[in-house]
This record gives structure tokens, C-alpha cells and sequence, in this order.
């Protein structure tokens, strides 16, 4: 390969306008692909998606746990509801300019139209929306002093001021029984604990108010970002204007594009810091002001390959990947570094080219693969870093080989290179594998890591690993405080490829749920049961209706009604339609009945196709009562209830499980692809024995001081061994140089991976400032790993050198 680099090299020295032109035109193509990449800030990309049985997945995959905007707007005490109400309704109105395309629905505030429009349901079918213990309540109205009671009652709300809806209810429903319907099913709605005050919900107190705001489920990436921002600008604007009303804001979009932006700025500033840093240390090396930005070119290119890659593969990749970056930094500059190491001490082309391009392609391959294995892991995200990493690594090498040559043409003296002799080379220089404390030292730190190796913990769970903002923490809290602190939800679905069967299960559902809430074995639940029935049931409970309205039982009514009407002022025949309605009563509720109440929000329950219908409640449990919870409900048919933290957790934990079969993966593919450069079984073992110690050390290391792996620098394990390989490549050609036409081959490999340690320190040690829980833990695992690499690469490989080779090389 290093003659096709070198014939590359030669052609285009001799062909520069052309190459210059196709240069900038493949730059131009690159920088707009990438710049179509879509990213997912959803943090659960990171969980597996395969481990889950298939009934389960699909249920998962139909369904949408409604990732919610709640806006919390609390009165200061100098201030009424009137003032409460009013400022919520600027909200709105600020928000109306984008909600029809942006917003499936927003809950909190009841139209007047909604209002009528929900009367009228519960008026036209009545007997779905009570239960068996109304009909006592109601059966023990039916005499004529309860009678004779509500009659006046009836009265006296309609001639009082706030009687106008009382005048169009009272006549169709003397008895309230389409009120006693309305409450049932407000006893499992998510604000049942709070009042209707100005069409708003308030609490109790009428102190808060709060909005639900429910995304369009069918908004891409950008168009969620853009909501998210428009609906931070419009509460920070009106919280500006209403200094005594606070205003806070929760959910997942928030969430997500809290974390997003965090990455962002952790890695905007850690990066800039970094190429701060390195450009400076590059400078001071090889004292030119452009070629550290020379150098970073191939990593640049690299990176816009992967992106680009990325792009017609995938239709959005998780941000999560760009934390990586700066780790990427330092890997792939090692390519440019050694490149350029080697030119300042040679100039001489054709001599670079026979000494680099097999430990740079070499380099470049084995840390491709170990990024590559990543895709061997059940993760979404991780498969989409395995890829950028694995393309940018190897894009990077290539380049590098073809653009350093090109732009870095050092022209030494030779009396000049004596004096320029700094600090890293004779840093390089030093004889580690010589030096006894430092070889007891690192062999003592083998044998602690041997003894913390099996200590290092996994946590899997993904709530400790997001970032949270300040703003948000105080919200979630106040929330919780709002409805059921401490309380976690447990979702039960209901599913089934038919929808009536869905619905059967949810009927089935709802009873087991009021038992268990009557026994007091869970805190509350959600569910659209008591509005939307299966037909089955609606049959029974017209049945039931039909059974206690015996013709009896209306004349018997219809007599005391008329009588006690006349007695306290109504006119004659002013209940006749309710009578009449007893008697013609027959009802059936569809879902699409309640499409002109968007404010119930069934369709965030509620999910319908061809192949599988949904329909999902919301279970309030302590601690304590989950697993009981769950046990109830095991086993039973079409019927799931999912623990989204357990899920999750387990589902991690798979990863845990797939770790050392990615350390499988890793060695198998690396020691593969030695063999077939080095065709020599003890030059491989050469190479790899530095990799395993570095890998022992490291994880000892991080059980020593109690750092857990976790989803995010499991990331790790591939950049251990892609690192360590690099270093163990450049270290094993440098001892077969040292003892072939170039002896000084050795110090100039070292002075490249020291170089490579201090970029890389430079790029992923800063990150150790990170705010993100994800990036410093990628910081903190990766230092650890970097001087583990080079030290085990500088002291204990020579000598593992030695010993093996010494039949090829001698004992010298």
C-alpha cells in the first residue's frame, strides 16, 4: 500500500489545480450532507430495542407515552384567580398562532362549547357512565320528600344568578343522574383533585393552574425543537409581564432538548477549550502557525464523511453521538501527528510513506473495527457512534496519508535539528522498559486491578445519567407536590388486533383497578373506561338501566315530579322530556363521539391500526406497591403493564451482558487482521499484550475508585482498545525499525504517541468540566485509559519484545 500512497502522492503534486478544485468541490458536498443530518435527542435511543419479547415489542411500538408540556402557573398572594386565569389565557393566546400545526391538544382549560358538548354526552348516554351503586343512590331518591327536596333545590338554582346552565339541564335531568355520570368519570381522569374555575382547572386552593400541552405525535426533530423554543420564549415573555405569577414548565420535549442542549454546550466548549489548547501545543512543537490547522484537517474530513455516511444510511442518529467528538479528536489527529513526526524528522517522502502507511492503516483498521463492534450492541445510539466512529477513524487515516504529505514540507539544516531537540523527545527518549521502580510500579498496578477487576459496578439507571436544568429539577418537584408525591406510574395496555376485544380488556381492566383502589393497593389510576366502553358492556349497562326503569317505577316518578313541580313553581309538564327519555332510553358511545372534546385528550390513550389497537391506563403506586401491582396483573391476556424505569433498567442491563461479548468481538477482529499484517504469531502477541494489560488496569482502576460503567462510556471499551492498539502498532514497528535500517525509528514513534496523549488528554480531559453526567463519565473513564495505554506501551512492551523476538532481533 505505501507504494499506491506514494504513486497517489506523486500524481497529484504533479496535477495540484485540478486536485485543488475536486478538494474544495468534495469539501463544498460534504459540508451540506452533514449538515442534513437529523438528530434525535431522545436519550432512551441508548436502550436496547431487541431484548424485548415480540408481544412486547409491538405493543411498545405502537403505543407513545405522551411526552407532555406542563405549564405550572402559581399566584402570588397579592393576587386573585381572576388574575390566574387571565394570564394562562395569554399563554394561550400566544401559543393559538402555532397549535394547529404543532399542538395535537391542550388540557386545562374547558371551552364553554366543550362544556355543553360534554353535558350533552352525558346527558344523551346516561347509562353508560353510571354504576351499580348510583342506581341505590339513585333508587333511594324515588320517594316523594326526596322527591318534593330536589324539585325545590332545582328551583331555587335556576331563579338564582348563576342559574343559566342550571335552566337548560334541570328540565331534561331533574335528578342530576347525567351530573352523578360526569363524576365517575372525572374520578379517573389525570385532575380529578382539581375545580373548574373560568373554564380553567385550578386547584383546590385556586392557587395554580395547570396546562397540559400535547405535541402533534407526526412533528420530525425540528419541528419539536421549534415548538419547545417557542413555547420557552412565550412563558419567559409572560412571566416578564407577570412578575407576581411564576411560571414553570416540565416534560419530556423539555427534557430531551434540556439534555440536547447541554451536550451542545458541553461540547461547543470543552472542544473550543481543547482546540484552544492544541493548536497552542502544536504550534510550540513544530513552531509554524498553520500546521496545527493542518493538522486537523483529516479529522475535519473524517468527521464530514461520517456525517455524510450517516445521512444516506439513517434518517436521524442520536446527539448523543457528537458527545464523542472530542474523543474522535484525538483519535483520529494521531494519524496527522505521526505523519508530520516523522516528516520533521525526514523529510523525505518516499522514505514516510515506506515507514507509516502499514502502522497507520494498521491503526486505522483495528480502531475502525473496535468502533464498528459497537453496532454488535443492541442500542441504537451505540450503533450509530459505532458507525460515524469506525467511518471517521478510517476516513481520517486515508486523508491524512494523502494531505500531510501534500501541505507539511519541513526544510531542515542539518546542524538545525539539534537544537530544536525540546522537552517531548527527550520525554521519548527515556528507557521506561529499564527503569526498575517504574516496572514494579506498573506490575503492582496489574496486580491491584487483577484484584478490583471483578468490583466495577453497572448502573442502568438512565434517569441518573440525564441532565436535568435547574428550572426543570424545581418543576418536576412542585409537580409532584401538586398531585401525588412520591407516586411512580405503572402503564397497563390494553391491546388486541381487533378494537372491541382492546376495549373488552380494558373493561376487564378498569373493575381489577377499582377493587385494588378500594383495598387501597395503589394510589389512583388513570383510564378512559369510565367514557369509552366495549360494546359488550355498553349492552349490559343499557340492560341494567332498562331493568331498573320499570314502567312502574317512571308512573312513580313521573307523579312526584309533577306533583312537587306545581307545588314549589315549575309548570306543568316541565320534566315531560326526562320521563320521555326514560322510557326511549338506548345507547351506544363511539370514540369518535368525543371528538368535539379535544380537551379530554383520548387520543393519548388511545392508539388504532390495521394490525393492533392500544389503549393505556395510568396506575399511581407507591414503592412498595409495585411489584405487588405487577404480580396482579401477570399473565393475564392481551393485557400488558409495563414499568418504564424497570424496563429500561433491564433492558441496559442487557448491555452489561453484550459488554464482554463486545470484548469478544474486539479481540477476535483485532487479532485478526494482526495476523494477516504481520504474518508472525509472536509479533501479534506483541501487540496485544500492552492492549489486555491496558484493559485490566483500567477496569481494576475504575473498581478501586468505585466508577461504575453505565451506557455512556461503555463507549469506552472500544476507544481502550482502539487507542491501545494504536499505541501498541506504532511501539512494535518502531522496535522492528530500531533493529533493522532505523534505529531511531523508536523515539520518533514514542514522540508521536505522546504528542497523540497530549491531543487526547487535550480533547476529552476538558470534558471533565462537563455539566452533562454522560460526558464527564466518558472523561473521567477515558483519562484513566489514556495513561493506562501509554504507560503499559512504553515500559511493558519493549520487554515483552525482547523476550519474544529475541531469536529474530537478538537480545539487544
Amino acid at each position: 500500500m505505501s507504494n499506491f500512497f506514494f504513486g497517489l502522492h506523486k500524481w497529484i503534486s504533479s496535477n495540484i489545480g485540478k486536485f485543488s478544485v475536486l478538494f474544495i468541490l468534495a469539501l463544498v458536498f460534504l459540508g451540506f450532507t452533514a449538515a442534513q443530518v437529523h438528530l434525535s435527542e431522545n436519550i432512551e435511543d441508548l436502550i436496547p430495542k431487541k431484548k424485548q419479547n415480540k408481544e412486547l415489542q409491538e405493543v411498545l411500538d405502537q403505543i407513545h407515552f405522551t411526552d407532555q408540556y406542563v405549564i405550572k402557573f402559581e399566584l402570588a398572594d397579592s393576587l386573585t384567580i381572576d388574575n390566574l386565569t387571565s394570564t394562562a389565557q395569554n399563554f394561550l393566546d400566544s401559543v393559538s398562532t402555532f397549535q394547529a400545526k404543532y399542538i395535537d391538544n391542550i388540557q386545562g382549560k374547558v371551552t364553554d362549547e366543550e362544556a355543553e358538548s360534554f353535558l350533552k354526552l352525558a346527558y344523551e348516554f346516561m347509562p353508560l357512565y353510571l354504576k351499580k351503586e348510583d342506581y341505590k343512590k339513585i333508587d333511594s331518591w324515588l320517594n316523594k320528600d326526596s322527591i318534593l327536596h330536589i324539585t325545590q333545590r332545582n328551583y331555587n338554582n335556576i331563579i338564582s344568578s348563576t342559574g343559566l346552565i342550571s335552566k337548560q339541564i334541570i328540565p331534561k335531568d331533574p335528578l342530576g343522574l347525567s351530573l352523578l355520570g360526569l363524576q365517575n368519570i372525572r374520578e379517573h381522569t389525570v385532575n380529578n383533585t382539581f375545580l373548574i374555575k373560568n373554564n380553567f382547572l385550578v386547584s383546590p386552593d385556586e392557587r395554580q393552574l395547570l396546562l397540559i400541552i400535547t405535541p402533534n405525535p407526526n412533528l420530525n426533530p425540528k419541528q419539536l425543537d421549534y415548538l419547545s423554543n417557542a413555547i420557552i420564549r412565550i412563558s419567559d415573555n409572560i412571566q416578564k409581564a407577570s412578575a407576581d405569577i411564576e411560571i414553570l414548565m416540565y416534560g419530556g420535549p423539555l427534557i430531551a432538548k434540556g439534555n440536547a442542549d447541554r451536550i451542545k454546550r458541553d461540547v461547543l466548549s470543552t472542544v473550543g477549550i481543547a482546540l484552544i489548547l492544541l493548536v497552542l501545543l502544536l504550534i510550540l512543537y513544530y513552531r509554524k502557525l498553520i500546521i496545527p490547522f493542518l493538522l486537523l484537517v483529516p479529522t475535519l474530513i473524517g468527521g464530514l464523511i461520517g456525517l455524510s455516511v450517516l445521512f444516506l444510511l439513517k434518517p436521524q442518529v442520536s446527539s448523543i453521538s457528537l458527545g464523542i467528538g472530542a474523543i474522535l479528536l484525538g483519535v483520529t489527529i494521531d494519524f496527522s501527528l505521526h505523519i508530520a513526526t516523522h516528516l520533521k524528522k525526514n523529510p523525505n517522502v518516499a522514505d514516510l510513506y515506506q515507514t507509516t502507511t502499514a502502522p497507520i492503516l494498521m491503526s486505522a483498521l483495528t480502531t475502525s473495527l473496535a468502533f464498528f463492534c459497537l453496532n454488535l450492541i443492541d442500542s441504537p445510539a451505540l450503533n450509530d457512534l459505532g458507525l460515524f466512529a469506525s467511518i471517521s477513524v478510517f476516513s481520517s487515516a486515508c486523508v491524512s496519508l494523502i494531505f500531510i504529505p501534500l501541505v507539511y514540507k519541513p526544510q531542515l539544516s542539518p546542524g538545525e535539528e539539534n537544537h530544536k531537540v525540546i522537552a517531548i523527545e527527550k520525554i521519548a527518549a527515556f528507557n521506561y522498559h529499564q527503569n526498575k521502580p517504574l516496572i514494579v510500579s506498573v506490575v503492582a498496578l496489574l496486580i491491584i486491578s487483577i484484584v478490583f477487576y471483578g468490583k466495577v459496578g453497572f448502573n442502568n439507571d438512565l434517569s441518573k445519567l440525564n441532565y436535568l436544568e435547574p428550572r426543570l429539577e424545581k418543576a418536576e418537584k412542585e409537580l409532584d407536590e401538586l398531585t401525588l408525591a412520591g407516586s411512580k406510574s405503572l402503564y397497563a395496555v390494553s391491546y388486541h388486533n381487533d378494537f372491541q376485544e382492546a376495549l373488552r380488556t380494558n373493561d376487564a381492566l378498569n373493575r381489577k383497578l377499582e377493587k385494588l383502589k378500594n383495598e387501597n393497593r395503589l394510589e389512583s389510576f388513570t383510564s378512559i373506561s369510565p367514557m369509552l366502553k366495549s360494546d359488550s358492556l355498553q349492552s349490559v349497562l343499557n340492560n341494567t338501566w332498562r331493568n331498573f326503569w320499570t314502567q312502574s317505577k317512571i308512573d312513580s316518578l313521573q307523579f312526584f315530579l309533577n306533583h312537587s313541580a306545581a307545588k314549589v313553581g315549575f309548570k306543568q309538564n316541565t320534566f315531560q322530556p326526562f320521563i320521555n327519555r326514560l322510557k326511549a332510553m338506548n345507547s351506544k358511545v363511539d370514540f369518535s363521539d368525543y371528538n368535539e372534546i379535544p380537551s379530554l385528550a383520548l387520543r393519548n390513550f388511545i392508539t388504532t391500526s390495521t394490525e393492533l389497537n392500544t389503549i393505556t391506563s395510568i396506575i399511581k403506586v407507591r414503592e412498595d406497591q409495585i411489584n405487588p401491582t405487577l404480580n396482579n396483573f401477570k399473565d393475564e391476556p392481551s393485557l400488558i403493564i409495563i414499568d418504564r424505569q424497570k424496563l429500561n433498567e433491564n433492558l441496559l442491563g442487557h448491555l452489561k451482558s453484550e459488554f464482554n461479548l463486545l470484548l469478544l468481538y474486539c479481540s477476535v477482529a483485532i487479532i485478526l487482521l494482526l495476523l494477516v499484517f504481520y504474518r508472525n504469531i509472536r509479533l501479534t502477541l506483541v501487540t496485544l499484550l500492552p492492549i489486555l494489560i491496558t484493559w485490566i488496569i483500567t477496569i481494576g482502576l475504575m473498581g478501586l475508585f468505585k466508577i461504575e460503567f453505565n451506557v455512556f462510556n461503555i463507549i469506552i471499551s472500544s476507544f481502550v482498545f482502539g487507542l491501545g492498539v494504536d499505541y501498541s502498532i506504532f511501539i512494535t514497528n518502531g522496535l522492528m525499525m530500531k533493529h533493522k535500517e532505523n534505529p531511531n525509528e523508536i523515539i520518533t514513534s514514542k514522540v508521536g504517541i505522546l504528542l497523540s496523549v497530549l491531543t487526547t488528554i487535550t480533547g476529552v480531559g476538558v470534558m471533565v468540566f462537563a455539566e452533562h453526567p454522560a460526558l464527564h463519565s466518558i472523561s473521567m473513564v477515558s483519562v484513566i485509559a489514556i495513561f493506562t495505554a501509554v504507560l503499559v506501551s512504553f515500559t511493558l512492551q519493549p520487554i515483552a519484545f525482547k523476550f519474544l523476538m529475541k531469536n529474530t532481533y537478538g537480545r539487544n
